[in-house]
């Protein structure tokens, strides 16, 4: 099935981090002031200009509730706190 998102949103597969000790303890963090990262996947057009992110950008995002799809977030654009390419 084909994907498509519509005006300033984008569909973000976040990146699992690894938070394990040296010695094998697995932390856990549920810290709402946490931010994730995550690789977009899907890019919508924008409304009135361009979108800055597009498909393939490593984004870095406030952990929020955001609607999801399957394993993936629907964010807005303007949720993005860095986009590295």
């Amino acid at each position: 099935m084909k994907i498509r998102m519509i005006g300033d949103k984008l569909l973000v597969k976040v990146k699992e981090k690894e938070n394990k000790t040296q010695g094998g303890i697995i932390l856990t963090s549920d810290d709402p002031t946490e931010n994730l990262e995550g690789e977009v996947v899907e890019a919508g057009q924008g409304w009135n200009q361009p979108m800055t992110v597009k498909q393939g950008d490593t984004i870095i995002f406030p952990k929020a509730k955001y609607p999801k799809y399957e394993d993936y977030y629907i964010i807005s654009e303007a949720s993005v706190l860095m986009c590295f390419r």
